[in-house]
């Protein structure tokens, strides 16, 4: 549970760095340059300290999924960073929980093969 804790506050971390860095270069961001930004950079955060591609790819479905998910939220012209960070979470959020629900099924039938 100490490692879960861990790695959530690097993850906290690591999205916000990386948002402001995204944000700090521009005022406003066009909503397609944003989810491409987003499409690149959050797998990656969301993987931080898995070893696994199991994690990579089911972070890549994920967020692919919520942007389209959550894209009726998202600005035509996102006012940076405020929109970053507010669409972000929103987004993050849900990448996370599809992961983990990926994972935990993807193992799921791994075990239920194995029997």
């Amino acid at each position: 549970m100490k490692r879960f804790y861990s790695i959530l506050a690097i993850f906290a971390l690591l999205f916000s760095v990386n948002l402001n860095i995204f944000a700090e270069n521009i005022e406003q961001a066009e909503r397609e340059d944003w989810r491409a930004y987003i499409k690149e950079k959050l797998p990656l955060i969301i993987c931080v300290g898995s070893k696994t591609k199991q994690c990579y790819r089911a972070a890549v479905l994920a967020v692919e999924s919520c942007l389209d998910i959550s894209n009726d939220q998202i600005p035509t012209v996102l006012q940076m960073p405020s929109d970053g960070y507010r669409i972000g979470g929103i987004i993050s959020k849900c990448s996370r929980n599809l992961v983990a629900t990926l994972i935990k099924t993807a193992n799921v039938i791994e075990n239920s093969n194995q029997e």
